[in-house]
C-alpha cells in the first residue's frame, strides 16, 4: 500500500520527463495493482512513448489494452507515439498519402519544371 501511496504521489505532482523511467518499470511490475496505477498515470497524466512501449510488456492484461490503445496507430495518442486522424504531427504523412492517391489523370496536378 505505501508503494502504490508513493507511485501516485510522484505521479500527481512530477512531469513527465521525470517520472517515465518509473512508470516504465511499474507498468510490468507483478503486483497487479501496482501496475494498473502506473498504467492509469500513464493514461491520464503521463503519455509518452517509453512507458508506452513498456506497458506492452506488462504481464497484466488491462495494463497492454491501455498501452495499445495509446499507440495505436489511427485512434492512439501522439504523445505516447501513437497517431489518430487529424494528428497535426502528421502532416507529412497525409500529404505523400494524398500525392500516391491522385486521380492519374493529371487534370488537377500542378506541373512540373
Amino acid at each position: 500500500q505505501l508503494r502504490r501511496s508513493a507511485l501516485l504521489a510522484i505521479g500527481t505532482s512530477m512531469p513527465t520527463s521525470a517520472i517515465a523511467e518509473v512508470l516504465s518499470v511499474f507498468v510490468v511490475h507483478p503486483d497487479e495493482r501496482l501496475a494498473h496505477d502506473a498504467a492509469d498515470l500513464l493514461y491520464a497524466r503521463h503519455r509518452n512513448p517509453i512507458t508506452a512501449e513498456a506497458a506492452l510488456l506488462s504481464p497484466h492484461p488491462d495494463v497492454r489494452e491501455v498501452a495499445m490503445a495509446l499507440l495505436d496507430p489511427l485512434r492512439g495518442s501522439p504523445a505516447a507515439g501513437g497517431s489518430r486522424p487529424g494528428d497535426p504531427t502528421r502532416t507529412l504523412d497525409i500529404f505523400k498519402a494524398l500525392l500516391e492517391r491522385g486521380d492519374g489523370s493529371g487534370v488537377n496536378e500542378t506541373p512540373r519544371c
